[in-house]
Order: C-alpha cells, then structure tokens, then sequence
C-alpha cells in the first residue's frame, strides 16, 4: 500500500512524518494555497523530507482561496492573529485534492493519505471526527475502496502529540507553524499560541 501524507511542515505533521519514515511506501505532498507562510513552510518541508529520504509531491492551488478574506492569506493585508485563521473548508479542500493526486500517482495501488490533525482547542469542523470519517467514506466511494484516509493523532492533544515529537528525536526548531511570514515566529497568531501553550518559546 502507498500512503501520502499532508505535510505543511507544522508540529503535528511533521512528527507523524517523522513516526511512519520508515515504511519506504510513503510520500509527502505539499499544497501551497496563497498561505502568508508558504516560504517557511516549503523550505521547512524540503528539509523535512531530505532527511527522512522521503519524496515530496508539490501542488499549486492557490487560485480556489481568491474570494477569501481569511488574514492567514498573502492577499491579506491584516497581520494574522489569534480568531481570525479560519480559511473556508481548507482541509475539505486539501484532501479533494489529495484523493485526486493519489489517483493519479498510484491509479493501480491502493493508497493511505495520512493528516496530522489533532483534537482541537478551538472547534474547527473540518477537524472533527465525523468529518475525517465522512471524508474517508468520499475517497473509498469514488476509488472503489482503493483510497482511505486517516488521522492518527485525531484523538490526541497537541501536548501528547509534543511528547511524541520528543520521543522520535524530532527538534521543534526543524519544524514551522506560525501563521505569518516574519523572519521569527509572531507569538501571537493561532498557530505560534499552541506552541506557547507547549512551552516551546522562551
């Protein structure tokens, strides 16, 4: 079985990166979507899957977000803080996207797509539980049973999910989750707030 994993070079995916680099069948894919922090997030996912020898799939699909007002975006002027990060239906969007690429990739292959997403501090519903297993009934329905999709960490709080990024050797500074496209994390949008909450920054 193929798997390809939605990898933004975050906390989350990078450790579940991190926990399945062993298995030789897994991919990366990257979706870059007009995100403010795109040029941190590909140079911390080019990085991420060199040294997990991992191949790394790239997709441009910024032209689906235009109409947004979402200040998580490079069309948006405002900077990015905490409330103000909800992009409409991203993961919906992101794992359409997936299914089609894996079908692509690997038409004749059965395929896990794996996301990082963990049990949230904010109620996003594209998050939730029944979204991932509504989603993972879509990939089956349309790919003959041969695409599935699954969240490992779905149950997890991101401070479980930190003792396990500890327990595989994986250095938060190699990963990248703020929101804005500074030189330095913000320490004040929605992303860097979880971090903090890690006791990540000093």
């Amino acid at each position: 079985m193929k798997r390809i994993i939605l990898l933004s070079g975050g906390l989350d995916s990078a450790t579940l990166l991190a926990l399945v680099a062993n298995d030789k069948n897994i991919n990366a894919l990257f979706f870059n979507y007009g995100q403010k922090s795109l040029p941190h997030e590909l140079q911390t996912v080019e990085k991420l899957t060199k040294k997990y020898d991992v191949p790394l799939y790239k997709r441009n699909i910024v032209d689906v977000f235009t109409s947004s007002e979402c200040t998580i975006l490079a069309t948006s002027d405002k900077f990015t803080e905490q409330g103000t990060t909800e992009l409409e239906f991203r993961n919906g969007v992101l794992l359409s996207c997936a299914i089609s690429v894996a079908k692509q990739l690997f038409p004749t292959e059965d395929v896990e797509i794996l996301l990082g997403v963990t049990k949230q501090y904010v109620s996003y519903s594209d998050c939730s539980p029944e979204f991932i297993e509504l989603y993972n009934k879509l990939a089956q329905l349309c790919s003959n049973n041969k695409i599935s999709i699954r969240a490992p960490f779905l149950y997890k709080e991101k401070k479980e999910v930190f003792e396990l990024t500890k327990k595989l050797s994986l250095d938060p500074k190699d990963t990248w989750s703020c929101y804005n496209n500074n030189e330095k994390p913000c320490l004040a949008c929605a992303a860097c707030a979880d971090r903090i909450r890690l006791g990540l920054f000093e």
